[in-house]
């Protein structure tokens, strides 16, 4: 069963890799006077967080892309953790949050472009869709429409 979806009221920002979801999430958090809302960046460090000291599943899956194993591991902890991400909602004092990006987009857009097997694809959309159904669904939706050229330029300076 879906989450009552009334309070908290949640807005989600997504949009390509580099479009600037994540300067828009830090821009909303310092210049806001009465911060009454709370801001959930992609938790990028858990997604390349290794006990062991070897690089992450986010770092191993960005070194070789066409490892199955590490696209279905990484796309696996994505999901999951929107679950954390909804346990945080839950419990905490904002009545609003700003979330970067949402399931659906991992739903329908990253999970439908891997280069995986039929049988792994479908089953992640089961895992998206179990998960979908215990969590919130945004109430809106902002989709940061940046040019894909702009996306790549800044990609290219980032590695």
């Amino acid at each position: 069963m879906v989450k009552e979806n009334r309070y908290p009221y949640i807005t989600c920002l997504d949009g390509n890799v580099s479009s600037g979801k994540t300067t828009l999430i830090h821009k909303l958090d310092m210049q806001t006077q009465y911060q009454d809302f709370e801001i959930h960046e992609e938790p990028v460090s858990l997604w390349n967080h290794s006990a062991t000291g070897a690089d992450g599943i986010m770092t191993a899956y960005s070194k070789k892309p066409d490892d199955e194993s590490a696209a279905i591991l990484f796309q696996q902890m994505i999901i999951l953790s929107y679950l954390a991400q909804d346990h945080k909602i839950d419990h905490s004092m904002f009545r609003t949050h700003i979330c970067e990006r949402n399931l659906t987009s991992a739903q329908y857009l990253f999970i439908d472009e891997m280069e995986i097997s039929h049988e792994e694809k479908e089953n992640l959309k089961q895992m998206a869709k179990e998960v979908n159904t215990r969590i919130r669904n945004p109430h809106m939706v902002i989709i940061l429409d940046t040019d894909p050229e702009t996306c790549y330029e800044r990609i290219k300076n980032i590695v």
